[in-house]
């Protein structure tokens, strides 16, 4: 699988993530994206933690490679379902609206944070993401 994630590169070692909430209503129209609503996510060591509508999901991610091209940090990663567990200590806690939309073949994400957004693509072929001729600008 692998996850495109938008990103402008400040220098060799440094990214920005964050679009302006500004640019929301055009991105939303630009990729069709619906509502999914709020996501409380969390992180502990590999295990990816999704609450949405009171429901949990776990998952073991597996980084492969990552690499940078063309204003995006590309992912490739292994994800599995892990079995739940009770937990109180996390790495990482994130809450967002989540918008969503399959386009090409490919899942086009958008979390708005309070203060800003972040872009991100899923798909299970490199190649959908390229042929889709997806871009944010």
């Amino acid at each position: 699988m692998f996850l495109f994630h938008y990103c402008k590169e400040l220098n060799h070692q440094s990214f920005d993530e964050k679009i302006s909430k500004e640019e929301l209503n055009n991105l939303l129209q630009k990729f069709l994206l619906k509502k999914k609503g709020l996501i409380k996510e969390y992180w502990i060591n590999n295990v990816q933690i999704l609450s949405y509508n009171g429901n949990l999901s776990y998952n073991y991610v597996k980084d492969i490679n990552i690499e940078n091209a063309d204003n995006f940090i590309i992912q490739e990663f292994e994800s599995r379902e892990c079995n739940p567990f009770n937990f109180y200590k996390t790495d990482l806690e994130d809450e967002y609206i989540l918008y969503t939309n399959i386009v090409n073949n490919v899942l086009v994400n958008i979390k708005e944070y309070n203060s800003y957004l972040t872009f991100e693509c899923q798909t299970d072929k490199k190649e959908d993401f390229f042929l889709s001729n997806i871009n944010i600008i």
